[in-house]
Order: structure tokens, then C-alpha cells, then sequence
């Protein structure tokens, strides 16, 4: 069974993405971004028996949480590195609805996208899913705070 999903032109990959969120190894959740724009964001996992959140040979419910709120972040990194600017710090500040309706697997290509539903002040909200092929793994909705600058 092929579990990945079909070649596109990723924007960043590899420890360049890493200069667009704030997390670093072990915990970066993301390898690749596919798309970004000003309301949404694509990225993608290659889970490995390595990642911290691999558990008996499956992608734990942390791992996906932690994979949909970087995949926010990455969004506004990418969107600041753009502009010429450091990526913001953000905290997750609530996950409602979450539904994990099952895990991935090593070796499986998760692709996470997420949409923006509104964002106030410092605080966005955005709605993500994550996918392997066409099955739904997880979604939630999350509002995320971001640090200005001095605070983080």
C-alpha cells in the first residue's frame, strides 16, 4: 500500500525549514513545506522510528497535535522570513474538537494543512487537519498565541 501522496514542488525542505519555525530537532514536527499563503498552509512529515512521538511503530496523538500547530507556525515563519523578518514565537493557548481517528504509521508521508478562522490581537485561530493519502488522521482547532517580540 502506497501511503504517501503525489509529488508537488515543496517551498522549503530540509534544515531550511527549520529556519522558519521555532522548534529544532527533536521535537520539529514538520520536513517540508508545500504551500503558504496569507490564509493557509501546507506541510508534510516522513514519520521515522526515530521521531520522540513514535510509539511501536505509530505516530502518537502529541505528535499530531504538536504537527498541526507547527504547520501554523510555519505558516507565519515562512510568511515573516518573506518580509525579512525572525519567525514569531507562538504557544498553543487551547485545542477544541480534537479527533484523532487514527494513527500513522513509520514510514507514512503526513500532510497537514491548516486555515485560519479568525485571528484577534495576538491570538489566531486556526482549524488543521492532517492526512496520509486520502485518509484523515487528525483535526482539531486551535488558538494560538503569538509573543511579540520582547516577550519572547
Amino acid at each position: 500500500m502506497d501511503n504517501t501522496n503525489p509529488p508537488t514542488k515543496p517551498l522549503v525542505t530540509g534544515n531550511a525549514v527549520l529556519q522558519m519555525i521555532p522548534q529544532k530537532p527533536p521535537m520539529a514536527m514538520i520536513d517540508t513545506i508545500i504551500a503558504v499563503t496569507a490564509q493557509k498552509a501546507r506541510t508534510a512529515l516522513t514519520i521515522t522510528k526515530e521521531n520522540i512521538f513514535c510509539d511501536e511503530g505509530f505516530f502518537q496523538a502529541p505528535g499530531l497535535s504538536e504537527n498541526i500547530a507547527q504547520t501554523a507556525a510555519a505558516q507565519v515563519g515562512y510568511l515573516s522570513h518573506l518580509a525579512g523578518e525572525a519567525p514569531p514565537v507562538g504557544f498553543i493557548g487551547a485545542i477544541k474538537n480534537l479527533n484523532i481517528e487514527q494513527l500513522p504509521e513509520v514510514g507514512d508521508q503526513l500532510i497537514t494543512e491548516i486555515e485560519i478562522e479568525h485571528e484577534i490581537m495576538n491570538f489566531t485561530v486556526i482549524n488543521g487537519i492532517s492526512k496520509v493519502g486520502d485518509q484523515v488522521m487528525a483535526k482539531c482547532q486551535m488558538k494560538i498565541f503569538i509573543a511579540d517580540t520582547e516577550q519572547a
